[in-house]
């Protein structure tokens, strides 16, 4: 899964989720194999917008590191 390739070692600027309350039985993981053994390892992210169409809501975050620094070990 290449979003996990990219969250994994924080290579993304933003991140945008689509939530869309809709029922399909089984799907595809939005993360793929993407893990984290603890909280330390995760992404900081910031909450950038939020926007609603009818129903289903685009939720957009920013990477902290990537944004700032670039660098999670300067925080």
């Amino acid at each position: 899964n290449l979003f996990s390739q990219f969250a994994g070692t924080d290579l993304f600027d933003e991140l945008y989720l689509f939530i869309a309350p809709k029922v399909f039985g089984n799907g595809i993981s939005s993360f793929g194999d993407y893990s984290v053994k603890n909280i330390n390892q995760s992404s900081h992210l910031k909450l950038n917008y939020t926007k609603k169409f009818d129903q289903d809501i685009l939720i957009n975050y920013k990477n902290v590191y990537r944004n700032n620094s670039g660098n999670r070990n300067n925080h």
